[in-house]
């Protein structure tokens, strides 16, 4: 008996040792606010109500990973479950780091709920750093499958279109160049500093000017502005351009206004047969301007002064119709009238009237 009772005693004194230590414990590190003790999760409506969601529940509502937190729907509304230090410090690596912190990402300590979310917004993610990266919800590792939703550009550069991706990211040590868009399917481009994505066209602020870099591939209609340069080739992923505006014809490089330089490969110049329409603003249009451009039907050079417009400049053009252009004595074929615009320039038509230009 005496010894029972001595085991009894022992066996209290051990769990109280227990319920103090885990009272210590809870002090120093306690349950993460979003998550109550009852295990239901905070979730903050943009109506602003609130409801404690179970974790089946937050899971099947679940959207995925927002810079705020975990980010659910249901029906028209949108609630978003606030993040944790954990959480935030993972996705900002995952969302904005560089190569040497995304391999040094730990996800310990997030909760599972949290991890999903950043496993639905990540996973179809891949990182391009001179090799292949991604992300198993638990940390990163060189990948051999490059195939994606979405493909980051953290450092160099590399041909898209054997990934499938249909979202680009640039980080600023990205190196990117046109032919890499060629035969891709990138619609959406999300660009950092000194990269920039307007308009379905990427540039580049250099010192000495923005640069055009490249177009979208599934750009049907494109408008430049504010470019100093265009590089050459910068037009080549637009296979299905219908109409374009551009600030000058050609590259902006001495000896390079031709309008065919934005599409060429190197060898060829390749603009696409569905470019029916084109708009030139500023510069010089020389006699060579529009070769290579058979296919254009529409023509705008208003804002052009007529001294800086070649008079032989659209010879090229055979299935041209609508011409716009402040110079009046431009060589044309037979079956062109002309009439003058409001602005003052002389309107040149062939088969039906000035619509668009």
């Amino acid at each position: 008996m005496g010894v029972k009772r001595g085991a009894r005693r022992a066996l209290g004194v051990l769990a109280a040792g227990y319920f103090a230590l885990a009272a210590v414990l809870l002090a120093a590190f306690p349950l993460p606010r979003r998550l109550q003790t009852n295990g239901y999760y905070a979730c903050v409506w943009e109506d602003g109500s609130r409801t404690q969601e179970t974790y089946a529940a937050a899971y099947a509502a679940m959207v995925g990973a927002e810079e705020e937190g975990v980010a659910l729907a249901r029906g028209e509304r949108r609630g978003l479950l606030s993040a944790t230090p954990r959480y935030a410090a993972v996705y900002d690596v995952l969302a904005h780091g560089t190569v040497a912190q995304l391999l040094s990402l730990d996800a310990e300590g997030v909760s599972s709920l949290e991890r999903a979310a950043l496993w639905r917004t990540f996973g179809e993610t891949r990182w391009y750093a001179g090799e292949w990266f991604a992300w198993d919800g638990a940390r990163v590792f060189r990948a051999e499958d490059m195939r994606a939703e979405t493909v980051v550009l953290s450092e160099g550069g590399t041909s898209l279109a054997a990934t499938g991706a249909v979202r680009l990211e640039l980080r600023p040590q990205a190196q990117l160049s046109a032919d890499m868009l060629c035969g891709s399917r990138i619609a959406e481009v999300a660009a950092q500093a000194p990269y920039a994505c307007e308009g379905n066209a990427i540039y580049l602020d250099t010192p000495g000017g923005r640069r055009l870099v490249a177009g979208l591939p599934a750009a049907t209609s494109l408008a430049v502005s504010h470019a100093r340069f265009l590089d050459e080739g910068a037009l080549l992923p637009c296979t299905a351009l219908q109409s374009l505006v551009l600030p000058f014809a050609g590259t902006g490089a001495a000896g390079e206004d031709m309008l065919a330089a934005l599409f060429s490969d190197g060898t060829d110049y390749r603009v696409p047969s569905s470019l029916q329409c084109v708009r030139i603003c500023g510069g010089r249009v020389a006699s060579d301007a529009f070769y290579g451009c058979g296919s254009l039907r529409e023509i705008s050079t208003c804002g052009v002064a007529a001294e800086k417009i070649d008079p032989a400049a659209f010879l090229h053009c055979t299935q041209l119709r609508v011409l716009h252009t402040a110079r009046q004595d431009v060589l044309l074929p037979e079956g062109f009238t002309e009439t003058r615009a409001p602005c003052g320039c002389h309107i040149f038509t062939r088969g039906f009237g000035p619509e668009r230009v």
